[in-house]
Order: structure tokens, then sequence, then C-alpha cells
């Protein structure tokens, strides 16, 4: 994770953010500071935010876990890995 928003700049690869709606550790951090300071770079960014899920829904065998989210993302990550083959 970009520890100073000023590290932005740097970055050399698209970016990928999957995110659950009600995650309050990572939303304010994406929402606030990351993404104008991607834009603001014009780095490209792909985003996804699924609805009504938190941090680490991805996560089996955890409360916040959710299935459907987690296959969606799943499959969206391995298209976006796929598109720089």
């Amino acid at each position: 994770m970009v520890q100073k928003i000023e590290e932005v700049q740097g970055l050399r690869c698209p970016i990928q953010l999957v995110l659950g709606s009600e995650d309050d550790r990572v939303n304010t951090w994406a929402f606030q500071s990351f993404l104008p300071a991607a834009m603001k770079y014009k780095k490209r960014v792909d985003v996804h935010l699924y609805p009504d899920v938190g941090h680490a829904f991805h996560r089996p065998n955890w409360e916040g876990h959710n299935s459907e989210a987690a296959r969606d993302a799943w499959a969206k990550t391995l298209e976006f890995l796929s598109s720089f083959r």
C-alpha cells in the first residue's frame, strides 16, 4: 500500500482496487487520498466497489465473508491480471 500519497506519482503499473462499501479501514484512504492523487498523476486505476460488504469479504470462514462478491472480485482480478500478459 502507498504509505505517503506523494508516492503515487512514482507508480509505474496499473492498480486494481477491490473495495467493500462498508470497509471503514480502506475506503476513506482510497476515496479521499489515493484516487484523487491517481487522477492528478494520470494513473490507470481499475476500481470495483461491492455494496454491503466489509473489509476482507473475500476471506473464507470469516463472519463478513461474502461468497458472491468474492467470486466476482476474483474473476475481475484474474481478468485484470490477464490483460498484462
